[in-house]
């Protein structure tokens, strides 16, 4: 957990497996960055998910907001952390 808004979830210490329980506390949870996955319920259980060990999965809670910035687009050359 980063905060009470954000989960990561990692499958870090097992190879040769396809799916892994990840825990999620009570509340509705969104994947940030697959957005074609739908957001779930968990009422703090664990959560089966597939997985590999290069995949990572964040989700946000219901309700939170998260800034980002497009960096790719961004003149990351020139612009000092000022500017940003």
């Amino acid at each position: 957990m980063i905060g009470d808004s954000l989960k990561v979830s990692v499958l870090s210490d097992k190879t040769g497996q396809d799916h892994a329980d990840f825990y999620f506390p009570a509340g509705t949870w969104c994947d940030i960055f697959r957005a074609e996955t739908p957001c779930f319920d968990s009422k703090g259980e664990n959560i089966t998910m597939n997985t590999r060990p290069t995949d990572a999965y964040v989700h946000i809670r219901q309700g939170k907001i998260v800034p980002f910035q497009d960096v790719i687009n961004l003149k990351r050359n020139t612009l000092t952390t000022k500017d940003l």
